[in-house]
């Protein structure tokens, strides 16, 4: 049992590492073409962008056009983030009591730092849908230590002070980098927001922050046709496994101690019937 339990946790310290490598690529990636314009640099110098097939260079256009923000890829546009994506706080789920046969684990901050429910409060299912978190989905903490993740630890219910951010029109990765994109900048609105309560984020905020897009098309053609979309969803599914991974890791331990627990005591039983008939 131990051994086993020794080769799940050296599996599981792989995908982590490759895992993080992954979301370093795709993020960079991100960077590369949302932020930084480098395909589109490449071809107004005349020049072939670099690691990209034809297919992906295509969608790219080869000139600039001046914004708001400066200089951005012809034919794109600008938009607040809360136009790409749909950021839905969660509830006060103690307001919702779980029934013994029927309850989710309730998904806090505390719980999407660590990546499980292991010991998580419970809730009602009595929920609207929308509520329900489940592997894949994008949770942003908005309060408190504030970060973004893909949730891969099972079904649960969205408390307050997360965000569970989708979009109707755009892929999850797009949403997903752009959000982690302006998180440093959430951070600051937060820190200058503080009050005795801690850093919070408010709902308004997103209003003003910024994020570039090519037109919906152009977006779906990306998902389709690029290394960006294939790396975040080999990313996403390899955190899913992990989170398999580290599940039956737990059972394993758990077994170990209450099979090292059940000898100890009965070898305690033993000794007090050997010398303390």
């Amino acid at each position: 049992m131990q051994r086993y339990s020794a080769l799940l946790t050296t599996a599981s310290a792989v995908l982590r590492e490759t895992n993080a490598t992954l979301e370093a690529i795709a993020q960079a990636l991100f960077k590369s073409w949302f932020v930084d314009f480098d395909p589109v640099r490449a071809k107004l110098e005349g020049r072939e962008p670099e690691g990209l097939d034809a297919e992906t260079a295509g969608l790219f256009p080869g000139k600039f056009e001046q914004s708001e923000l400066g200089a951005i890829p012809r034919g794109w546009s600008i938009s607040s983030l809360d136009a790409v994506a749909d950021y839905l706080s969660g509830l006060a789920l103690q307001k919702f009591p779980p029934e013994e046969d029927s309850w989710l684990p309730v998904i806090k901050i505390a719980q999407l730092r660590k990546g499980d429910t292991y010991g998580a409060d419970r809730a009602g299912r009595n929920l609207k849908p929308e509520y329900i978190v489940g592997d894949g989905d994008v949770l942003f903490s908005w309060s408190g230590s504030l970060e973004v993740a893909i949730w891969c630890g099972g079904k649960g219910a969205l408390n307050q002070h997360l965000f569970k951010v989708t979009s109707r029109d755009f892929p999850k990765w797009f949403y997903y980098f752009w959000t982690k994109h302006h998180l440093a900048s959430f951070r600051q609105i937060a820190a200058s927001k503080a009050t005795t309560m801690g850093h919070s984020v408010p709902i308004c905020s997103f209003e003003g922050v910024r994020a570039l897009q090519p037109s919906h098309v152009y977006v779906t053609d990306f998902s389709s046709a690029s290394i960006q979309s294939m790396t975040f969803n080999t990313f996403a599914a390899i955190a899913t496994r992990n989170f398999a991974l580290r599940r039956s890791e737990s059972r394993c331990s758990e077994n170990s101690i209450n099979l090292e627990t059940g000898t100890s005591n009965m070898n305690r039983g033993y000794r007090r019937f050997a010398f303390y008939p």
